[in-house]
């Protein structure tokens, strides 16, 4: 529950501090040669903040997700480690949808979420050689 509640409060950190400067600046400096002037509303502003926190703050538990799942034994480190190309090209996309068209903010969307799925990664290792562990004590504990 605590790591759970640790991730999130992380995402929403980098949303405020990262993601959001960046978004906001894109969008106040959109170059319509001067034909429209950006008057942002507190309602709309509130709006989006709160969205996008929310969306970094869900997209940060992804290390409780895997871990969850792990525990479950629906996923193996070595599903993770095999589908690493589909997973960069997957984050790509996702990253180019949640931010405007330009290179930078995608990749300060995407290089998180590529350190959080190689943190996944990891915690499903540590998940299953603790799990080997615990059953290799139960057999050896075992009277023949």
């Amino acid at each position: 529950m605590l790591g759970g509640t640790g991730f999130f409060i992380a995402g929403v950190l980098f949303a405020y501090y990262v993601a959001a400067p960046f978004t906001i600046n894109f969008f106040i400096n959109f170059d319509t040669s001067g034909l429209i002037n950006a008057q942002i509303s507190f309602e709309k502003y509130i709006s989006f903040m709160l969205s996008l926190m929310v969306t970094f703050g869900l997209v940060f538990e992804m290390p409780m997700l895997t871990m969850f799942l792990s525990q479950l034994g629906i996923v193996k480190p070595k599903f993770l480690i095999s589908t690493r190309k589909y997973a960069v090209l997957i984050i790509f996309i996702v990253a180019a949808i949640l931010t405007p068209p330009d290179v930078i903010s995608q990749f300060t969307i995407a290089v998180p979420m590529l350190v959080l799925y190689e943190i996944s990664i990891a915690v499903c290792r540590f998940i299953e050689k603790r799990k080997k562990t615990k059953n290799t004590a139960e057999e050896a504990a075992e009277p023949v």
